[in-house]
């Protein structure tokens, strides 16, 4: 490769070329018949040596951005260059409209390279988010393009290979993708993804997004994305006039992730169910309501052979933490419900009546308390409490509630006779699992009566009913009319109902199927008393007193119960 013209500026004769001008080798030991032929030997054992190959008659241009060299390929295919510096040469072809181009790294002084080029064109078709610098590398040589307002990058391949296909937007690097791209003419595609989260706060909010050492922050306009650099768990925390909602997502894959925040209000009934449970799981309940704060709630569906079209009702908070050591922690009790004020129950249509309907609210469909609170009708058949607020039995009142509360709903650890027939052993009291359930005699009253006396041992007398308040249900609609209420605590001995001097009735303290379906919340309203027979079995020498006609009568179980 010639250096020249070359201007000796020699002789008397004047200037001529370095081709044209002699040379003696006598002395230097380099074979070469002129000046030209001399320099070239020098030069091309002491500079980059680049060789290109590529289709002949291809034009071909060499940059390092600072020179540039041109040539064309011989009928071989090749094109033989010295490169005037080391350093790293793009190398690009074109021949009939076709263009091919590549790269090169001339690293040492003296070395030979070679680069081939072959005219080939793939389209890549790269899905992002918009504005997404997209990068497709293979084996040293490098495409990129950016996604459009359609989040489509568009990416042409001029040579065959295998491309690792990554995105960076906003700082912030995609997860990879690989594909092979091996036809001439061919169309290929490829998705990245990032991990984002987006945040749901009150507008104005300023969140903070951490992970380790590394902190994103934002002003809330309602709803926030944040797009994250790594996975793990992100701890999210929001503030605004001086309150603060905080959560956690544990970002395991490139996907998109949503968290919802919400600020604690002291009115219990202006916050979601989620901010209750979030509150609750803390431990915190305590510190923001009280025992007998209320939140609105709807029922709606069939509950047993009873359907309620939309009925609100409002839950209210009974305990915190109530007998955490027996029903677990981290729990806020509520009872189901209250009517303007008033405790009610729900009832049917067969309340005041005897009946065996399946679906009825009655405890049995039979008259019978064997197998205690586990077996019961109304456990099963009319609350659902043993199935999950996920997938709830139909037809029952776990499944009538509103989905965001069944969302939250926690189960707690009962303890109960499970036994009944009479039994009064330590034996009969075992544990059930419940996500709704009637109140037992000794979590009303404090005392036990009648129930086995082995259950209070595993019970504890709910906060609410210790503060006093009223043990008296009314009809959730009729709030003037006091009910009759069910309670899961089955009677070891038989009692007999006296009312006016007369018998009326014999039946177990549970009531189980024996009266009318009721599905009510708490204690026997001040109507009746109960007198224990000097024995089991036995009947009261005398009869009922007016000071006994105005004693309560002992709680059967309150229906409607769950926690968080």
């Amino acid at each position: 490769m010639a250096y020249g013209p070359f201007n000796a500026g020699a002789g008397k004769g004047g200037g001529g070329s370095a081709a044209d001008t002699s040379y003696d080798n006598s002395t230097s030991g380099i074979e070469a018949s002129n000046v030209q032929d001399a320099l070239d030997t020098v030069l091309g054992a002491t500079l980059p040596r680049l060789t290109v190959k590529v289709a002949a008659g291809s034009a071909i241009t060499i940059t390092d951005g600072t020179s540039t060299i041109t040539g064309t390929a011989n009928t071989a295919g090749s094109f033989t260059t010295n490169l005037p510096r080391t350093g790293t040469w793009s190398v690009s072809a074109t021949l009939n409209g076709e263009s091919t181009d590549g790269s090169v790294n001339a690293a040492s002084l003296g070395g030979n390279y070679t680069i081939e080029l072959a005219y080939f064109a793939a389209t890549l078709t790269v899905s992002a988010k918009a504005g997404t610098v997209v990068t497709a590398s293979c084996n040293g040589t490098t495409y990129s393009g950016t996604a459009a307002s359609t989040g489509k990058a568009t990416i042409t391949i001029k040579k065959a290979g295998t491309y690792t296909v990554t995105g960076v937007y906003s700082g912030v690097a995609s997860n990879s993708a690989s594909v092979s791209v091996t036809t001439n003419g061919g169309s290929y595609t490829a998705s990245l993804s990032f991990i984002t989260l987006t945040v749901t706060v009150d507008t104005g909010s300023t969140i903070t997004v951490k992970n380790g050492s590394t902190t994103l922050t934002d002003t809330s306009t309602g709803s926030n994305t944040f797009y994250l650099p790594n996975t793990g768990t992100w701890e999210v925390t929001a503030s605004l006039n001086g309150q603060t909602a905080t959560g956690s997502v544990n970002a395991t894959a490139y996907q998109g992730y949503t968290l919802a925040l919400s600020y604690v209000s002291k009115t219990l009934n202006s916050n979601s169910w989620a901010t209750i449970k979030k509150v609750s799981d803390a431990n915190q309940g305590a510190n923001y309501w009280a025992v007998g704060d209320t939140k609105t709630i709807t029922i709606n569906g069939k509950v047993g052979a009873t359907t309620f079209s939309n009925l609100s009702i409002d839950a209210f908070i009974s305990g915190f933490n109530h007998n955490s050591a027996k029903e677990g922690t981290g729990r806020i009790h509520f009872l189901i419900g209250k009517k303007s004020g008033k405790m009610v129950g729900l009832t049917d249509s067969s309340y005041g009546n005897q009946t065996t309907t399946s679906g009825a609210f009655t405890m049995n469909t039979s008259n019978t308390n064997s197998g205690g609170w586990a077996s019961c009708h109304m456990r099963k058949t009319v609350l659902g409490a043993d199935s999950s607020p996920s997938s709830p039995k139909a037809n029952t009142l776990l499944a009538a509630l509103p989905a965001d509360l069944r969302a939250v709903m926690k189960s707690v650890t009962k303890y109960t006779d499970n036994t009944g027939n009479a039994s009064n052993t330590a034996a009969a009291v075992t544990a059930t699992t419940d996500y709704l359930w009637l109140l037992a005699e000794f979590e009303i009253q404090g005392t036990r009566s009648y129930a086995n006396q082995y259950e209070q041992n595993s019970q504890a007398q709910y906060d609410y009913f210790k503060a006093g308040n009223s043990k008296i249900a009314y009809k959730y609609n009729d709030v003037s009319t006091a009910v009759w209420s069910r309670g899961r605590s089955a009677c070891y001995y038989y009692l007999l109902l006296y009312r006016h001097r007369r018998l009326r009735l014999l039946l177990h303290c549970l009531l189980f199927g024996r009266c009318a379906g009721r599905l009510c919340c708490l204690i026997l309203r001040r109507a009746i008393r109960a007198n224990p027979p000097a024995k089991a079995g036995g009947l009261p020498d005398n009869a009922e007193t007016e000071r006994e006609r105005k004693a309560p009568f002992v709680p059967a179980r309150s229906a409607g119960r769950f926690y968080f």
